[in-house]
This record gives C-alpha cells, structure tokens and sequence, in this order.
C-alpha cells in the first residue's frame, strides 16, 4: 500500500546528497557553456571550477590525519547571488562530513574585485566608484559588472592574467581559512544525524579569528596562491562605507581589512624566508 513520505524521517544523507546534486547540477551547466556559470560574464575566465579545483589542491596540502576531516571535494557552490561562505557538517554511520559552500556571489565579489584592481592598479577613483556600488548590493540580483573595454591583445592577456591571479589568491585564502576552522575546531558541530550548515565567521572571537587566518593562509600560501590579491580583498571592505550585511561572512564586524592583510603578508613573509608561520 502507497503511503506519504515522511519527510521527518529523511537521514542527513539525503539531505547533504540534494544539497550536492543542486552543486554538481551548477557546475555541469557552468562546464557546457565553457565557463564558471551559465550566466558569468565573458570577461571572467576565473570562476567556481577554479574554487572547486584550489579547493581539492588546498586539501591535498594537509597532513592525512586532517584530510580525514574534509571531503574529498570540500568546495561546493551555492546558486545564489548574496556573497557568502557556509561551512557543513553531518554525521553518518559514525563518521563526519565536512565542506564548504561558497554562494555564486562570492565567485562574482571576488572576480569583480580582482577585474576593478587591473583596471585601477592604484586602487584610487575608478575602484572606490565600483566599491561602493557593490558595497549596496543585498543578493536580489547579480552583482554589477564593470563596463566592456577597448583592449589589445597584449593588453587583454596581461589583464587576464592579472585577474586570474588575484582571483586564485581571493579564493585560496577564503576556502583555506575555512578549511581551518575544520581543523581549528570552530563552526557547526553536528550531533547524532544532524546537518549542520551556515557561516561561522561572524560568530568567531579575535583569537579565533586570528588563529584561522594564519592557518588559511599557510595553506594557500602552501598550494601556491600568493595572498596578495587578498589583502586586496580585505582591504576592500574597509573602503565600503557603510559595510554591506554580508561582509561579516568574511571579515568579523570588529576586525579590520588592513590588519588581516598584514597577516597574511607576515604568514606569506615568513613562510618565503623558511620559518614558521
């Protein structure tokens, strides 16, 4: 006899497996149309199978007793246009399931930014203007693009590349300070079958918060993303006047983009002269 479905009783299983089958859907659509996503600018070469892909290598990077806590495939997108950073935790049969979910509009927040900083490399006029537009956006629609450029070839390719380093560098610093509050102990914490899903940054304290941007960008740096693109990134939000909602995604309300970018180039300093971070 056919009875309902009692969706109560759905396992954390099948909840994580819908969440991914959506993720692997977005990026199936994003690979047959040669780009990140269907709807992503040509403009930008970089996107969410560079997430995806630094993700795996920043991963690769950690002792086997610390790969043991991530997934396999620890980046994965959410289709949705606000900028954010979701970590995801779920017990099954005994063993926990960790990623990362990165929204559509963090892929745009950091390809813009990256594009807007090849433009203006002095970060003056042209980059404040577009700053401040992104800085109103509240995730209703796509982030705002930059206007098309007369460009020649040597140009475009130099601006290409310029972009896509500072893409992998946004990227591999945010993903590895995630993939350290795994190892760090901070954010959702599943009991029995539970999923747990949602952003931890907000809620972490200074030393916390400390502790894991060394420890992410030690593993970017490890993978080969230079962090100066990020410090480019936190910066950014220290010109956005006010702060948008959805800024403490990345950066804690009371910590400041300067001094995260100093961090990170003190990590960076360190690790390059063969001391500890």
């Amino acid at each position: 006899m056919w009875r309902p479905l009692n969706r109560s009783r759905l396992s954390a299983r099948s909840r994580c497996l819908r969440l991914c089958l959506r993720c692997g859907l977005a990026l199936l659509l994003a690979r047959a149309h040669g780009q990140s996503h269907p709807d992503l600018d040509p403009a930008y070469t970089a996107g969410f199978a560079t997430v995806m892909r630094l993700g795996v290598d920043l991963r690769a990077r950690l002792p086997a007793p610390d790969q043991a806590l991530v997934h396999p495939m620890p980046v994965f997108l959410k289709t949705e246009f606000r900028p954010s950073v979701d970590l995801v935790e779920y017990r099954e049969s005994g063993r926990t399931n960790r990623a990362v979910f990165v929204s559509l509009g963090f892929v745009d927040l950091a390809s813009r930014i990256a594009h807007a900083a090849a433009i203006d490399p002095a970060r003056e006029e042209r980059f404040l203007q577009l700053l401040a537009v992104w800085s109103q956006e509240t995730g209703l629609r796509r982030l705002a693009t930059l206007p098309a450029q007369l460009l020649s070839a040597d140009e475009a390719q130099t601006m290409a590349n310029a972009i896509r380093s500072d893409f992998n560098s946004i990227a591999g610093v945010i993903i590895g300070i995630h993939l350290a509050h795994f190892l760090l102990g901070h954010g959702p914490v599943a009991v029995g079958e539970t999923t747990r899903i949602g952003p931890v940054t907000p809620a972490l304290t200074l030393a916390q918060w400390n502790a894991a941007l060394d420890k992410g960008a030690a593993l970017s740096v490890g993978a080969g993303c230079a962090v100066e693109g990020a410090v480019m990134f936190f910066e950014a939000f220290d010109r956005m006047a006010p702060r948008p909602a959805w800024a403490d995604q990345f950066l804690p309300s009371f910590a400041h983009g300067a001094d995260a970018g100093r961090r990170l180039l003190e990590v960076q300093r360190r690790l390059f002269s063969g001391e500890e971070p």
